[in-house]
């Protein structure tokens, strides 16, 4: 601005030493939440990227988000690790932060099956439960059921303690649930025979 667009002046440029710092950026495994199924499921795991700047993103930087940690070889329930990796850039300064997998426990129901029986003085009970939910290769071992009473009458059948849940993890898996079902004993028949001892007595007593 000289009043003589610019041609006052005969003009030079010079360079200067500059840098410019790489943005912190931290790409986060998410958290993912599953129910028990069975298998080992790793797949379906994403990542969350925060402080990519001026509308770039993960394009921008070289690789893609990869997952290794226990949740990638997880079937058991419980929690396990998400670790994410992979990405590089010289315009980021690259933290990778962990996530959860959670696996729950899946439903199970072991249902007493109804029974009847003459009284016998025991309340046990022939008849087996039957087992709903299980998954993959898993098994319920040591099944029984009895009667709430060995008495007469109409009687509730339940799933007795001792069952095995053969899922790898003691039972872990599951949240067992125990159905009881309808029952009755019959009174059992009896004949009592009554026999007189020999006697005598004066006519007269």
């Amino acid at each position: 601005n000289d009043g003589n667009g610019g041609l006052n002046y005969s003009v030079g440029t010079q360079t200067a030493s500059g840098t410019i710092t790489p943005a912190p950026l931290t790409i986060t495994a998410n958290n993912v939440t599953r129910a028990y199924n069975g298998f080992i499921s790793p797949g379906g795991f994403s990542a969350t990227y925060a402080g990519l700047v001026n509308g770039e993103g993960p394009a921008n930087l070289s690789g893609v988000v990869g997952f290794t940690g226990s949740a990638t070889s997880a079937r058991n329930a419980g929690s396990y690790t998400i670790t994410p990796g992979g990405p590089t850039s010289t315009n980021y300064a690259i933290t990778f932060a962990n996530g959860v997998l959670t696996i729950n426990p899946a439903a199970l129901t072991l249902s007493a099956a109804p029974d009847s029986k003459s009284y016998n003085a025991s309340a046990g009970s022939t008849a087996v439960p039957t087992v709903s939910g299980l998954l993959g290769s898993d098994t319920v071992a040591s099944l029984s059921q009895s009667f709430d009473s060995a008495n007469a009458g109409s009687r509730v059948m339940g799933v007795n303690s001792g069952y095995v849940v053969n899922d790898g993890n003691g039972g872990g898996n599951y949240t067992v649930t125990l159905a009881t079902a309808a029952g009755s004993i019959t009174p059992a028949s009896a004949t009592v025979t009554y026999t007189a001892n020999p006697a005598s007595s004066t006519y007269g007593n």
